[in-house]
């Protein structure tokens, strides 16, 4: 069989399994079970709780040269791929009022999940690109 017939073969199979809603490599990377997520958002709420002292978590945002003091509201419930990271959001406010958006960057450890990071997402609703060398 020649290349071009195998390639087109094997583009074939590939579309008919995406159509008939079967999972693909790619599409199975990017598929979080809710073990994983439940274990992400559990891992976020205890860094927040480790690092709450008087209600009050400390965050140095860069961006601005400052500290924040920031009162936690919420996490999100949404979890994503961003490079090697598992992401989700949490909700604060800050000493001046102001929203803020913090996204925790979680990798996996073994079963754990660990918070690696934590980033400025959004200010009051104006976010904040960052890039974590990674599509």
């Amino acid at each position: 069989m020649k290349k071009g017939n195998i390639a087109r073969r094997f583009l074939l199979v590939l579309a008919l399994l995406c159509a008939a809603g079967l999972p693909t490599n790619a599409r199975a990377k990017h598929e979080i079970s809710s073990e994983i997520r439940t274990g992400v958002r559990e891992a976020v709420l205890t860094f927040i709780d480790l690092r709450r002292m008087d209600g009050i978590v400390r965050f140095y945002d860069p961006v601005e040269n400052k500290l924040l003091r920031l009162k936690f509201e919420a996490l999100h419930d949404e979890v994503e791929h961003k490079g090697d990271f598992l992401v989700t959001c949490g909700d604060f406010r800050d000493q001046s009022g102001r929203k803020i958006d913090l996204d925790f960057l979680v990798l996996q450890d073994g079963g754990d999940s660990v918070v690696a990071q934590t980033v400025v997402h959004a200010i009051d609703g104006a976010k904040r690109e960052y890039n974590l060398g990674a599509p």
